[in-house]
C-alpha cells in the first residue's frame, strides 16, 4: 500500500516523464534524486496502477484475422 507522499511522488515523476516528455536524467535533476531511482519510481508507478501503458498497433485487425484463420483451418 502506498503512503500519500509516495503516491504523490510517483504521480509527479510519471507526469514529468510521460506527460512532459522529460528524460529520466532530466526528471532526476529536477526532483533531486538519481536517475536509477527515477527508473525504479516509474516501475513502481506502473506496478501500483498509476501508469498504464497501452500499445496500439495499426495491424490489430490483422491479428484478429490471423487468429480466425488459424482457428478455422487448424493452423499453427
Amino acid at each position: 500500500m502506498l503512503s500519500g507522499k509516495e503516491r504523490t511522488d510517483l504521480v509527479n515523476v510519471a507526469r514529468l516523464y510521460y506527460e512532459q516528455g522529460l528524460t529520466q536524467d532530466q526528471v532526476a535533476k529536477r526532483i533531486g534524486v538519481s536517475r536509477p531511482l527515477v527508473s525504479k519510481m516509474l516501475t513502481r508507478a506502473r506496478e501500483a496502477g498509476i501508469v498504464h501503458i497501452e500499445i496500439r498497433s495499426s495491424t490489430e485487425g490483422d491479428a484478429a484475422l490471423l487468429e480466425a484463420l488459424q482457428t478455422r483451418y487448424a493452423l499453427h
